[in-house]
């Protein structure tokens, strides 16, 4: 069926004007000034990260008050390096099959995992990605009798990202990411949205619906608060809780005004550190869980997290790291020249 006159040009409109406000709001964010009575620096402009622990996705199924299933991924326990220079940083980290838990079973989840946080006064965002296929039940913890699932599989592409109005005082970046240190306790409310992709399928171990496949896509908007509380100079409490509400549609083909829902989210974050000018160490815990499927009868989810704890040296400099550094400010300088 044609579409009327002014639709195409109103889409673009829309997506122009999307573009530009979300541009705006980073630009502003990267260059928000802070407040130093409140968040400091640690004088090392480099740093070394050694961690280990789990990044996961996990399905819900709920049937009743009292009568729920949560379908794991049986995957190993990761390690991982990166590096920091200034206030950015980034890492890789492997599990090795060693570190998986052998009592669940011999089937294995085969997993692909990609998880990126981002991080300015201002503003903060979550990008991730998420493939698993084999999943397993707890019937008995205690005995250790688990139920294995091979032929389930789910999918989460995922991006989330908040405006922080009070980032001049409370960082993000100080209880997450450490390249940065925050000096007095302080909170903030935040606001922003988010956009997942869902996608579950199941041979016969798990009845979603007629096709026992489910695709579904949402957006919206979150809001919440976070506090970090500094009890002594060196020690750090952090927590903050965003709830979102997305419109969406479980099957992308009747993507329709006719078919879309509203779809609740939660995202707790914790994270507890210890810093000194040349080391920090960090235990941190994060699980959004965004809803995918509701009926009268059951309520499906999907709780993608991870639990980790970091150790962090810093150092004034790395040779390496202080050359590749400024080769990139001299192509920069360059590239500015010639837009100039």
């Amino acid at each position: 069926m044609p579409l009327g006159g002014n639709k195409i040009p109103c889409v673009i409109v829309g997506r122009s004007v999307f573009v530009f406000v979300f541009l705006f709001i980073i630009q502003l964010a990267a260059y928000a000034q802070v407040d130093s009575t409140y968040i400091g620096s640690f004088g090392k402009r480099y740093g070394i990260h050694t961690y280990f622990g789990q990044g996961f996705v996990a399905l819900s199924q709920e049937t009743g008050p009292n009568d729920d299933i949560t379908y794991r991924p049986n995957i190993p326990i990761s390690l991982g390096v990166g590096v920091s220079l200034g206030k950015s940083s980034i890492g890789f980290s492997y599990g090795f099959n060693f570190l998986r838990d052998k009592k669940r079973g011999d089937t294995k989840t085969n997993m692909l995992s990609f998880q990126y946080r981002y991080y300015l006064p201002k503003f903060i965002a979550d990008v991730y990605f998420q493939d698993y296929k084999g999943l397993y039940t707890e019937n008995d913890r205690e005995n250790e009798i688990y139920n294995i699932y091979p032929d389930i599989k789910v999918t989460q592409y995922g991006v989330l990202w908040q405006y922080i109005f009070n980032g001049k005082k409370m960082s993000y970046r100080a209880a997450y990411n450490q390249t940065e240190r925050q000096l007095k306790s302080a909170g903030s409310f935040h606001l922003g949205g988010a956009a997942y992709y869902n996608y579950l399928k199941a041979d016969s171990s798990l009845t979603i619906n007629e096709a026992n496949k489910l695709n579904n896509i949402q957006i919206g908007l979150n809001g919440g608060y976070g506090y970090t509380w500094v009890p002594k100079k060196n020690f750090y409490i952090s927590g903050s809780v965003s709830l979102g509400l997305n419109v969406g549609a479980e099957y992308i083909e009747n993507f329709n005004f006719r078919k879309m829902k509203i779809y609740p989210s939660v995202y707790p974050r914790m994270v507890m550190g210890y810093n000194k000018d040349t080391w920090s160490v960090r235990l941190s815990a994060m699980n959004n869980r965004v809803v995918i499927s509701y009926t009268d009868e059951k309520v499906m989810s999907f709780n993608t997290g991870s639990l980790q704890v970091t150790f962090i040296k810093r150092f004034g400099d790395i040779p390496i790291l202080s050359r590749t550094e400024k080769k990139h400010e001299k192509l920069l300088r360059k590239f500015r020249m010639y837009s100039d």
